[in-house]
């Protein structure tokens, strides 16, 4: 729901929702090797999160998020020198520090869908090599083939009511 429907003493953020649902799985005992985020967490509020449950977690990142390289310099992603792909290379992994914490930094190339190379940044907390960081972001392909066709089949996005009862009634 919306803030301006919800209202800001009842609005929850999209990553407050899900430190919830992680802590309510934890709770149920539902066990997991790592938690597997994309472009919308990487935020202080999470990163905090993750500190103090102390989860393994793999999200993506802007590219324009700074950090501070081991030289000492604080450089947006796509400006740091060790995170340049060259020629074939399709990715690598670094450390590097973000709101004062160490985490591993890895950029990879992929395939834009009508062709040529993007270059995507992830950050995690887990020690892997960079092609293991890649394989491990992946993982949440068949999670995004549900919500792709929940909006596109389903006309999940196209609900444009504020009320819970009439988004509830849309679905």
């Amino acid at each position: 729901m919306q803030k301006k429907a919800r209202g800001k003493k009842k609005y929850r953020s999209k990553v407050e929702i899900a430190q919830e649902l992680i802590s309510y799985l934890v709770s149920q005992g539902v066990e997991f090797d790592f938690v597997s985020l994309d472009g919308t967490f990487p935020t202080p509020n999470m990163f905090v999160f993750f500190q103090k449950t102390k989860h393994k977690f793999i999200t993506r990142i802007p590219s324009s998020r700074c950090v501070v390289t081991r030289g000492g310099k604080r450089l947006q992603l796509k400006h740091v020198p060790a995170l340049k792909l060259l020629r074939n290379e399709r990715e690598k992994t670094i450390k590097a520090k973000l709101y004062g914490k160490t985490y591993f930094f890895t950029a990879y190339k992929r395939k834009k869908r009508f062709g040529g190379w993007e270059t995507v940044f992830l950050v995690s907390n887990m020690k892997l090599l960079a092609k293991q960081q890649v394989e491990e972001y992946n993982l949440r392909w068949p999670q995004e083939k549900i919500n792709r066709t929940s909006k596109q089949k389903l006309g999940m996005h196209q609900c444009q009511m504020l009320a819970l009862s009439k988004q509830k009634a849309h679905i």
